[in-house]
């Protein structure tokens, strides 16, 4: 016998004594359990690289799950590395809570109210979203580095960069935000600007409100206002349209439009009008949303 057998041969004798003087039967020892997906997410964080092209309402982003006992954190950025979302949702019994349906070591569902989604584990290293309410099916890697946006708070006043039916903007800049709007002769009587900025929704104002803003033009005066809406359209009502400002001079100055007492209405839509045409306004301020 070699030496090298020599070696290996003596752990093993002792490895026979040690089971026979155990006096168990090896067979009838209870194996580990076998973890579920929501065990072997918990500590966890998955990174998903999302592109406009994926889906029809994905975005260039990039998204991150963070997953613990009792929770599922979700933070984003742009691909700027911009932070652009931290949510966290409650998993569990509260009110609140997402509920989870399925769990066992291949699939975990979990449900808000009617809204299911299934995340499948498909190795160590990455899991499938599958959301068939809105039929988008996506993958995320394990990540293990920092993760970004676990301490953003998201901004409480409106981004006025959703433009429709022939509106026109550039310039948009952020921290602190600014943009320059146009409301051409070729665009539709009822184009404006939307509020991207879906957190401050749903909003109220029991005893009014008002929006600041700092701007200047090219030239000649402009007149703007805004209007808040129950729903984006056609669910629009109630809806109020504020009384318009005008905005002189080339130089910057701060403008405050108001927002009176809207009762127990609440509003999920907000809309910015330019109401003179082929003129250019430039904002410098953020929109500032006062609720009194």
């Amino acid at each position: 016998m070699k030496i090298l057998n020599k070696a290996l041969a003596i752990p093993l004798f002792i490895f026979l004594i040690t089971s026979c003087s155990s006096g168990e039967d090896p067979a009838a020892q209870t194996p580990d359990p076998v973890q579920n997906v929501f065990e072997r997410l918990q500590g966890n964080t998955f990174r998903q690289i999302e592109k406009s092209t994926d889906c029809a309402t994905c975005e260039d982003e990039v998204n991150y799950y963070i997953f613990s006992k009792t929770a599922l954190q979700i933070t984003g950025t742009t691909p700027d590395g911009d932070c652009e979302q931290n949510d966290i949702q409650p998993i569990g019994t509260c009110s609140d809570c997402a509920t989870v349906e399925t769990n066992n070591e291949n699939e975990l569902t979990l449900c808000l109210g009617s809204l299911c989604q299934t995340i499948t584990f498909l190795s160590d290293t990455e899991i499938q979203f599958d959301f068939p309410a809105f039929d988008q099916t996506w993958t995320a890697q394990l990540y293990t580095e920092d993760v970004p946006c676990t301490d953003w708070v998201p901004s409480t006043n409106p981004f006025f960069t959703g433009v429709f039916d022939g509106a026109a903007i550039s310039n948009v800049t952020y921290d602190p935000f600014g943009a320059t709007y146009e409301w051409p002769s070729s665009a539709q009587s009822w184009a404006g600007f939307a509020n991207d900025n879906g957190f401050i929704y749903p909003l109220s104002f029991p005893n009014g409100g008002s929006v600041t803003f700092t701007a200047a033009t090219s030239g000649v005066d402009i007149d703007v206002r805004f209007r808040i809406e129950y729903d984006v359209w056609p669910d629009v009502e109630p809806a109020y349209d504020t009384n318009a400002v005008t905005i002189s001079g080339t130089e910057p100055k701060e403008y405050t439009v108001e927002i009176p007492p809207q009762g127990s209405n609440t509003y999920s839509s907000m809309l910015f009008y330019l109401m003179t045409r082929d003129q250019e306004l430039i904002v410098s301020s953020d929109f500032v949303l006062t609720i009194n």
